[in-house]
């Protein structure tokens, strides 16, 4: 059973990634300020560093927070009922919709730099690979796309939807980017089959 101690810890935690999320959203990682992101979760920045031990590990639970919420949409398949890989076109698609918005600009633009490539990979690895690879493996055991090494599958499509997230969130409020990414995106897919 938690403590109210832990309660408050917890509260704390969230307030100031909430916080955080919205500064480096807003400022970027250089830019946002940890006495500005404690004042505005009224916390003291000893407190905020009680609970991330410095700016960049705010930042890469923040990257992870976003992470979540972006997976989040790999679970909301519109028909459970369509062609398996129709519905990875249907996650995809919403996965760079979300590129769009300044929040997961965060783990797309920020996120490489600030944590180096490789910080940031693992990062991303946690959320995709494991998902991406499981539904890979269920596809070819359908016989929807060819049987392929799963594991090096699975990470040139990781590599090829990621770099698809970057173009878009680099350039947000194109349309003929968003459109161009998803169809080269799909006609990858397609050739799977």
């Amino acid at each position: 059973m938690a403590s109210l101690r832990d309660d408050n810890a917890d509260a704390t935690r969230e307030a100031i990634l909430e916080v955080a999320r919205a500064a480096f959203a807003a400022d970027g990682y250089h830019a946002a300020k940890v006495g500005e992101i404690a004042r505005r979760a009224r916390v003291t920045t000893g407190a905020l560093y009680h609970h991330f031990g410095s700016k960049k590990d705010l930042f890469r639970a923040v990257v992870h927070l976003v992470m979540t919420d972006l997976m989040s949409v790999t679970t909301a398949a519109p028909d459970p009922d369509a062609d398996p890989l129709d519905l990875l076109k249907h996650v995809l698609s919403a996965v760079l919709d979300r590129a769009r918005t300044v929040d997961v600009r965060i783990a797309f633009i920020e996120a490489p730099t600030v944590l180096g490539l490789e910080g940031w990979r693992e990062i991303e690895k946690s959320y995709s690979t494991e998902a991406l690879q499981h539904l890979l493996a269920a596809l070819i055991a359908q016989g929807t796309i060819r049987e392929r090494p799963v594991s090096v599958l699975a990470a040139v499509l990781r590599g090829a939807i990621n770099e698809a997230a970057m173009v878009v969130a680099e350039d947000p409020e194109s349309d003929e980017v968003r459109r161009e990414a998803g169809e080269l995106l799909n006609a990858i897919l397609d050739g799977l089959r």
